[in-house]
């Protein structure tokens, strides 16, 4: 393989890397009913918006969010998704554990309990994911 060809398989990978991530990021936001698109987030940089430091400020603080969220680095953002991940996967460890121990809770029928592990589950695989983009 000459040394071009090597360099274009770790470009597209790099590339194929960062729609992965994208992809994962957007897929956490459905789970939970906030529905987001890879450009929504991580799609420029603070240049591209062509603004000074004085019109970011002028904006409105609902406007700044939305162009941050635009001009934050794809792995911070792969990373503040893998932590709120994380958390959501303790909390629902902790929600089975309780359930072992005090037993099933009236009125929670067992299709609940399969959608807890159900969403457990889910979770785990999307973090193996976000992971790799860190």
């Amino acid at each position: 393989m000459t040394k071009i060809s090597l360099l274009l398989v770790l470009l597209s990978f790099g590339a194929f890397s960062n729609e992965l991530c994208k992809q994962s990021i957007v897929k956490f936001n459905t789970m939970f009913g906030k529905i987001i698109t890879a450009d929504d987030f991580s799609s420029m940089t603070f240049d591209e918006t062509k603004l000074t430091q004085e019109q970011f400020n002028a904006l409105s603080s609902k406007e700044q969010v939305k162009i941050f969220e635009k001009i934050k680095p794809l792995d911070h953002k792969s990373r503040e998704t893998l932590k709120r991940v994380s958390y959501i996967k303790e909390d629902l460890m902790d929600t089975m554990r309780m359930i072992s121990i005090l037993g099933v809770p009236e009125g929670m029928s067992y299709e609940d309990l399969n959608s807890i592990l159900k969403m457990y589950e889910d979770l785990e695989a999307l973090e193996l994911e976000l992971v790799m983009c860190v």
